[in-house]
C-alpha cells in the first residue's frame, strides 16, 4: 500500500490528465464525423474522478446502445 501512495504521489497528474482529455477528443472528433453523432465530456462527482465522454445519436441511426457496444469492442478481447 505504501508503494501504491508513493507511485500516486509521483505520478504527473496533470500530464495524466491531459493524456486522457487528449485521447478522448481524439475519440470525439472521430465519431462526431459521422452525421448526428454527438458527445460530451464530464467528470463524476462520485466514484473516479477521470474525464468520461457521453455519446449521443439521433434517430436515424437505427443502432442501440448495446449494438454500439458490441461494435466497438476489440476482437481479440474477451467480452
Amino acid at each position: 500500500m505504501v508503494k501504491a501512495l508513493e507511485l500516486f504521489l509521483n505520478e504527473d497528474h496533470e500530464a495524466l490528465w491531459k493524456e486522457w482529455q487528449d485521447q478522448l477528443e481524439l475519440i470525439s472528433r472521430q465519431i462526431t464525423s459521422v452525421a448526428g453523432v454527438k458527445t460530451s465530456f464530464f467528470v463524476p462527482d462520485i466514484a473516479n474522478h477521470v474525464p468520461h465522454m457521453a455519446i449521443t445519436w439521433n434517430e436515424r441511426i437505427a443502432l442501440t446502445p448495446k449494438d454500439v457496444s458490441q461494435l466497438l469492442r476489440i476482437p481479440h478481447l474477451p467480452s
